[in-house]
This record gives structure tokens, sequence and C-alpha cells, in this order.
């Protein structure tokens, strides 16, 4: 058999294994020849093939330590030059004493959507992000270490009149101060 720059010599029993680099796609010819016991050679057979070793790539926002509200925008999206397979989006909350778990499998490039729109009953806490993009040739893409603080809690809003105010009905002199 020839590697491109050697030939060399392989049995029926034997697997032929290219070298390869991390993170490279690699294009390789593998010629075959075959030589029987009495020396007859056969046609050289020819198979040519890539090799890619290169992991998708993600992104995901907001990013990590960002306050966001369960109603909050998650934007998922992802890439490789062959396809993606799927992600795998792992959430964990906790708030100190409860916690949940949840995995969402995203099988599209792009994903949109909210913590309300996974599950619902939050309180403040703390979810952490785990993403596992796989391609269709199974490379991977992990990112963990994706932390937000979430936070429920309702802004209290106050309005107070004063000056010239008799019940709902206002003079000439009055002024009003909106708290947030």
């Amino acid at each position: 058999s020839w590697d491109g720059s050697n030939w060399f010599i392989a049995s029926t029993t034997e697997g032929v294994s290219p070298d390869y680099v991390s993170e490279q796609h690699v294009s390789y010819q593998l010629r075959c020849k075959n030589v029987d016991l009495l020396n007859n050679v056969g046609n050289h057979s020819w198979f040519n093939f890539s090799v890619d070793s290169i992991s998708p790539v993600h992104s995901l926002s907001p990013s990590s330590q960002s306050v966001i509200a369960p109603t909050s925008t998650i934007a998922f999206s992802s890439y490789d030059a062959l396809g993606i397979s799927h992600t795998e989006m792992n959430l964990t909350w906790t708030d100190g004493v409860d916690s949940w778990q949840e995995t969402k499998l995203i099988s599209t490039d792009n994903w949109t959507g909210s913590l309300q729109s996974l599950r619902s009953n939050f309180s403040d806490g703390i979810v952490d992000v785990e993403l596992r993009t796989f391609d269709v040739l199974g490379n991977l893409n992990s990112t963990t270490s994706i932390e937000w603080n979430l936070n429920t809690t309702s802004p209290v809003t106050g309005v107070a009149v004063s000056g010239d105010v008799v019940g709902n009905y206002l003079g000439d002199n009055f002024s009003l101060t909106i708290t947030p």
C-alpha cells in the first residue's frame, strides 16, 4: 500500500490508520495493490479521504457572571464546516437549599429561548451552564464554567403626590415623585 510518500505492507487482518493532527482537516490518498503468494500483482486501487479532527465552535449569551431574569433571552449558536449533529445544554440551578438540573437537547445550529421557556417557579439563585456540541463526525466542543445570577425579585415602584391634593383631585400646585 502507498500512503502518499512510502509503500508499506498490510495484511488483510491489519488495520491501516493514518496519522492525523488534532484540530486540523487533513486529506489523504491511499493506493493499494495486491500481490498474491505467487507474486502475481493486481491493479492499483485508490481511496481518497480526509480526516477531520476540528471541534465545532459555539457561543452562548448572555456571558458568564451576567445577572438574568427568568424571561431574559438566552441565545445559542454553533458552527462546523461539515455540520452540527446536536448540542446538549446542561443547566443546573440552586438557591443554596433547593436545586434542579435540566438538559436541553438542541438539534439546530441556533436556538433562542429563556429559562422560563424551560421551567417555571424560579427563585433567586445561581444557574450553571455546560455546553457540549457534537459535529456530524463526533468531534466535541465542551464549555463549562458559565454561571448566571438569577434575579426573580420584582422591582417595587412607588408614587407619591404632594401639594394641593384632595382625594384623587390635584390642584394647580402639586408634584409627583416616582421611585423605582
